[in-house]
């Protein structure tokens, strides 16, 4: 067998190993055991062990084991410590050859005095501090019920509190997040260390939904910023890891179980939310252990949208023209059902597999309907002012989309670890299937000849009124000018193994290498249908027939008179809109009425379908070691990319230009659906094979016994989004955004430079700072070219008037500079009514800037898209008996939605503040009644500009909900 390139190192660093782990089996006494939580039977994850004397130290593993081999006889002291409990030593007798056991339970005072409290919330959040403050390299750790109930069982919600990291919205959904501004496509989401495939419809993004994992799947997340040699190198801002639940992590029988509702306010809506799961050990030993978890959440998520477009002109010292492109509703639903089995099984006390498994369906529907227009310069009548438009002589149109989605997901990990002597090994295979399918149906009504005036005194809300042409309310004269269907199916398939060895040197002083090899394909593939029709009524002409001045098309008959809603909470009237039901029943028994677009019907089918697969080959070598208080981490990763990628491209042969000039007669439309195949089936397949080197230095310097300094050098890479190794272009009806794709671009490296200090309070608790900068090389980035205009020659055949038209491009480079703030504590050590109080905050400032390469040229000072430059997050936590109170605020800066060389046309987001709040009653353990209350102030969530604060872009309406229910644990 051939190996890449890559491996070879690793494969020689096995060997030695090997040698190094077989010359080091021979009898000698061992002394092992577990570190358990006495009040609650958890173990205790990365407890610090010390044996003197020898100063020798290890962590505890997941199930709370400790292991120390080669003992000389004699007696020793064995202590255990962890965050937030006492430590505790014991004296031990270690004979020549004895293989001694050791249990060691911990436990606080505060546990004995808060007996009624649910200690769940407070091992979680020990357990995260003890990760973060035990990891050789900058990390971030937070418990899943750090801060209580998650809104929506989205994890968005929660890791967008973390320090350096934003949520990305789409229809008001935490559906993904950026680290220290980088999009949430330059970084990677794993579970357990390994990858989930993606199935998103409609886009071949890298980014992953984090929004389709149910919380009740996961214990912490981990988010590392300073990448280590075993660890993934394609993330250019951080990686995050969601680690799920073990039935191990605690000895016996656990059954919680949470059930409610989901009460959206401003509709008066009530959806369903529910979780369960169970857990159990066997055996005298616990060498069995079975976990299983449950949950649903449905969730009515309606979002009004009022847009504003303007005059392109810099001058903000006189009044600028401006227009309502859009205006309407969304109505949406979200459903999520989530399944997970995992089974543990202690093969011998230094040898344990597992095998885990996750489900997860997530379904939403979508009504839209929107007046839209897209006015000329021509058409804005003279005379307007600061806060007045008028419009005149132009179309308005009535557009639909009603969505279907689901995405159906299924995560399989097979694992193991085994501790030697003096090594540590562990294996996985994994294998990750995603399905997206989605169906769409997008009628658009049109009436020709109308003028508007449009009063913005009210600059988030301004009015409406019609002053010419045709009442849009009177359906004579409105003709139906699309019926159009979309169907996507997408399919992302990941296969991985990995086998990592950690090797302890006979040495004096403590030395370890690491070295292992990870192999990870990846298969995207995606297939579209996009039939197009046009109603052109009876007489087979769409509107008034010229011929006879009548309009037969009786779009009145299509009428949905039972439409009743007015956008923004009644301010506007509702939008005519159509009865999508029967206009699909009428296409089918009256398909004559109608005209289909054959060439654009053909050609969708074919130019947005297409596969890549992605193989990355990986192997590394680091080392650790301790010099005195300093605690040094170091390697090297090579990873090794091969990948194909097989799309349609455009092209008209010369046979086939040949064969058309040829032709006799009109172009008949079997002649057209045969020019439109032949033109857009032909097939091109891009291979590609690139290779990264990927250093890294970690120091971590242990002041004091609870101060810590970090310093770190690492690098990363982040590849090209799957749709650019396709010559396709994506439409995204939901947004009115085109995406087109670059098949040109080359991955972006990064080099990355930290330097932090961390204190960590007792019993639980820290305040962190720190400094980073990254220096980016070519630079992926985002350029908003503008608005698809009207006209045939538009680009598009005439359609998607109105739509951004988005691509992508290596832009030289990039830096982004930036500091941390964080803090978090549990005042339990206070007397009286203050020990219940708990605060958190954490501040982030980036400052970023590129270099742009382009056509015309080198744009340089330019704020790079997309990122966050300023966060703040705070919460304040009170528990009083069975009592128990949060609140957490969050605070985004303005930012760059949407770069764009001309600058009237850059879209940036306003800054945003957001409450919530979550109430918890403890009547009994089994029994705890909550209500948490999301956007209590419904604040705006993701309003947008174009140029100056002054021109607003858009203003999207959202509205608080509530959740409610009880929950408990047996």
């Amino acid at each position: 067998m051939k190996f890449p390139f890559t491996v070879r190192p690793a494969l020689l660093a096995f060997a030695l190993a090997v040698r190094l782990s077989g010359a080091e089996m021979s009898p000698a006494a061992s002394v092992s055991g577990h570190v358990q939580h006495a009040a609650t039977g958890a173990y205790l994850e990365g407890a610090i062990v010390t044996l003197e004397p020898g100063g020798r130290t290890a962590f505890s593993t997941r199930d709370g084991a400790f292991y120390f081999s080669e003992v000389p006889a004699g007696e020793y002291r064995l202590s255990a410590s962890y965050t937030g409990l006492d430590a505790q030593t014991v004296t031990l007798l270690l004979g020549a050859g004895q293989s001694l056991a050791r249990e060691i339970a911990l436990t606080s005072q505060i546990y004995a005095l808060e007996a009624f409290t649910v200690a769940g919330e407070r091992e979680g959040n020990a357990l995260a501090i003890t990760q973060q403050r035990n990891a050789n390299n900058l990390k971030n750790v937070i418990a899943s019920d750090a801060f209580g109930n998650i809104a929506d069982q989205n994890l968005g919600n929660l890791i967008m509190r973390l320090p350096g990291l934003a949520e990305e919205i789409l229809e008001g959904e935490v559906t993904s997040v950026a680290v220290r501004g980088i999009s949430a496509d330059f970084n990677a989401v794993t579970i357990d260390g390994t990858r989930g495939a993606n199935g998103g419809t409609g886009d071949f993004t890298r980014g992953f939904g984090i929004d389709r994992i149910p919380a009740d799947f996961v214990e912490r997340i981990e988010v590392t910023k300073a990448l280590t040699p075993d660890m993934d190198g394609d993330s250019i801002g951080g990686a995050v890891n969601l680690r799920t639940k073990s039935p191990l992590d605690r000895k016996g029988r656990m059954i919680s179980y949470m059930g409610g509702t989901s009460w959206n306010l401003d509709r008066d809506t009530f959806k369903p939310i529910g979780s369960f799961a169970f857990s159990d050990t066997f055996g005298p030993e616990q060498k069995f252990g079975v976990l299983f978890t449950t949950s649903y959440n449905k969730t009515h998520k309606p979002r009004d949208s009022v847009y504003q477009n303007w005059q392109q002109t810099a001058n903000t010292s006189v009044p600028a023209y401006f227009w309502m492109p859009a205006l309407g509703e969304d109505h949406l639903e979200h459903e999520r059902v989530g399944v997970g089995a995992r089974v543990d099984y202690k093969l011998s006390a230094r040898h344990r597999v597992f095998l885990n498994t996750l489900y997860s369906d997530y379904n939403d529907r979508l009504d839209r309907r929107q007046l839209t227009m897209a006015p000329t310069a021509a058409q804005i009548r003279p005379g307007w002012t600061g806060t007045t438009t008028e419009t005149t002589n132009h179309p308005a149109s009535f557009t639909q989309l009603h969505r279907k989605r689901g995405v159906e997901s299924v995560n399989l990990v097979f694992g193991g670890e085994l501790r030697l002597a003096r090594a540590f090994i562990d294996y996985g295979a994994n294998y990750s299937r995603s399905i997206g399918t989605e169906k769409r149906i997008l009628p658009t009504a049109q009436l020709a000849g109308v003028g508007f005036r449009f009063d913005r005194t009210d600059p988030l809300y301004p009015t409406i009124t019609q002053i010419s042409g045709p009442s849009i309310y009177d359906r004579t004269d409105h003709r139906i000018t699309q019926v159009n269907f979309q169907n996507y199916h997408d399919r992302d398939a990941i296969r991985g193994a990995d086998v990592n060895w950690k090797q302890q040197l006979p040495t004096t002083r403590p030395i370890s290498f690491k070295t292992g090899l990870r192999w990870r394909g990846q298969e995207r593939e995606r297939r579209q249908e996009r039939p197009a029709y046009v109603y052109v009524g009876p007489d087979g002409v769409a509107g008034r027939n010229a011929a006879t001045g009548i309009n037969d098309d009786n779009v009145a008959q299509f009428a949905d008179n039972n439409y009743k809603y007015g956008v923004a909470r009644g301010r506007y009237a509702p939008v005519p809109s159509l009865d999508v039901v029967r206009l699909v029943q009428h296409l089918r028994e009256h398909p004559e009425q109608f005209t289909e677009n054959i060439a654009n019907t053909t050609r969708d089918a074919l130019q947005f379908n297409g596969r890549v697969t992605e193989d990355v080959y990986a192997a590394y070598l680091m080392g650790e070691t301790r010099l005195g208080r300093l605690d040094v981490t170091t390697g090297v990763r090579m990873e090794e990319t091969r990948l194909t990628g097989r799309g349609v491209r455009q092209e008209i042969t010369p046979a086939e230009k040949a064969r058309r000039a040829a032709w006799v007669g009109p172009v008949t439309p079997d002649e057209l659906r045969r020019r439109t195949t032949a033109e857009w089936s032909n097939l091109r397949e891009d291979e590609g094979q690139y290779r990264n080197v990927l250093p890294s230095l970690h120091l971590k310097y242990n002041v004091t016994s609870n101060l810590l300094a970090r310093a770190s050098y690492s690098t990363g890479l982040g590849r090209p989004n799957f749709g650019n190794l396709l010559r396709t272009t994506t439409i995204d009806n939901d947004n009115m955004r085109i995406v087109a794709a670059n098949p040109d671009l080359r991955p972006q490296t990064t080099r990355n430079f930290d330097l932090g200090a961390e204190y960590y309070f007792e019993p639980a608790g820290y305040v962190s700072a720190g400094v980073f900068e990254k220096r980016i090389k070519d630079f992926i980035y985002g350029d908003q070219g503008g608005v698809v205009p009207a006209g045939t020659d538009n680009g598009f055949d005439g359609d998607y008037v109105g739509y951004q038209l988005i691509s992508n491009y290596n832009g030289g480079s990039g830096r982004v500079r930036g500091f941390e703030l964080a803090y978090m504590q549990r005042f339990t050590r206070l007397p009286g009514l203050w020990k219940g109080l708990g605060l958190m905050a954490n501040y982030t400032r980036i400052e970023s800037r590129g270099n742009y390469a382009s056509s015309t040229g080198t744009q340089t000072g330019a704020q790079i898209a997309g990122f966050m430059p300023e966060t703040f997050n705070a919460g304040v936590s009170y528990t009083l008996r069975a009592w128990d109170l949060q609140v957490k605020y969050t605070h985004r800066a303005q930012n760059l939605r949407d770069y764009n060389a001309n600058p009237l046309l850059r879209v940036y987001y306003y800054s945003k503040k957001n409450v919530d709040l979550n109430l918890k009653y403890r009547w009994r353990p089994w029994l705890t009644l909550f209500v948490d209350v999301i956007n209590v102030f419904d604040d705006p969530i993701a309003n947008a500009f174009v140029y100056v604060p002054e021109r607003t872009r858009y203003n999207q309406v959202f509205t608080p909900a509530i959740k409610a229910g009880v929950s408990g644990r047996f």
